[in-house]
């Protein structure tokens, strides 16, 4: 999975490219202290996401595949 630009302005938007079969794929972007902010179901394996709702700090973005293949990566909003 990639993730850019990274770091992100908090009012913008972030490019992922996910698993080859992105849209059998659910996401999920973690806080700083472990709790779910949101969910992610994408239609491609390119996507974008709108950070406007994300304050200033660390996040985990995590995602799965329906074969199982796991992946994540640190994002950082300013």
């Amino acid at each position: 999975m990639r993730a850019y630009p990274n770091p992100v302005q908090s009012v913008s938007t972030l490019t992922v490219q996910a698993f080859e079969n992105g849209a059998d794929a659910e996401f999920q972007i973690y806080g700083a202290d472990g709790s779910i902010i949101e969910t992610i179901n994408p239609q491609t394996s390119t996507w974008t996401l709108n950070t406007g709702n994300l304050s200033s700090g660390y996040y985990i973005l995590s995602g799965i595949s329906v074969d199982g293949k796991r992946s994540q990566t640190r994002l950082i909003v300013r």
